[in-house]
């Protein structure tokens, strides 16, 4: 199965090539420190996973979309007083920084339930006493 992931890679855009491998360096990241310096490590797995969520999120949706969801007053304001020209330049440079908590949380909740749709089924293991447990 690795072997087929691997083979698609040359099949992304180069937007999304870059995308995975900019995840991939800070997941790396991660696992370099997180002995060391827990915090960091959790701050970079954050990062890799936002990296990738808004790659997500500009594929899915459109500037203007995003604008209307985050800043609905805003577009009604814009075309209120006339300056609906304005609408689409707000958009492009708002689109990256809007929206960021519903970002984060919905490509989380869309591909973890893809990988796990049975989260109950998942083995705990508990550590006390050097020996293991399943429970």
């Amino acid at each position: 199965m690795r072997r087929g992931l691997l083979g698609s890679f040359p099949k992304l855009t180069p937007s999304g090539a870059i995308t995975l491998l900019k995840a991939a360096r800070h997941y790396l990241n991660a696992l370099m420190v997180a002995n060391a310096d827990p915090e960091q490590a959790w701050l970079q797995l954050v990062t890799a996973v936002e990296v990738v969520a808004v790659q997500y999120q500009a594929e899915r949706f459109t500037d203007l979309e995003l604008l209307q969801a985050a800043h609905a007053g805003l577009v009604k304001d814009a075309r209120k007083s006339g300056n609906e020209e304005l609408i689409p330049v707000i958009a492009e440079r708002l689109s990256r920084s809007m929206l960021a908590t519903r970002r984060f949380l919905g490509f989380l909740k869309d591909f973890c339930q893809a990988l796990r749709p049975d989260a109950r089924s998942a083995i705990r293991v508990e550590w006390t006493g050097g020996r293991s447990t399943r429970l």
